[in-house]
């Protein structure tokens, strides 16, 4: 995902890798490790995100992030 279009307090926005933008509107909330997107309205944990990016169940978003450890 790269670097953070702006960091503020416990949160970063980053362009959505769920689809383009030209403003970011992708914010990871670092306290609660999770995300929301406000230009596709929707958000979630880790798993939540995997499971958007890669077109997978749970099960398998898991297994994708286990084999990043």
């Amino acid at each position: 995902m790269g670097k953070p279009v702006m960091e503020q307090y416990n949160r970063a926005k980053y362009k959505c890798p769920l689809h383009k933008e030209k403003t970011a509107s992708f914010t990871v909330y670092k306290e609660t490790n999770s995300w929301y997107c406000f230009g596709c309205a929707k958000g979630g944990s880790i798993i939540d995100l995997v499971m958007a990016m890669e077109n997978c169940d749970a099960g398998e978003a898991i297994k994708k992030l286990s084999a990043l450890v």
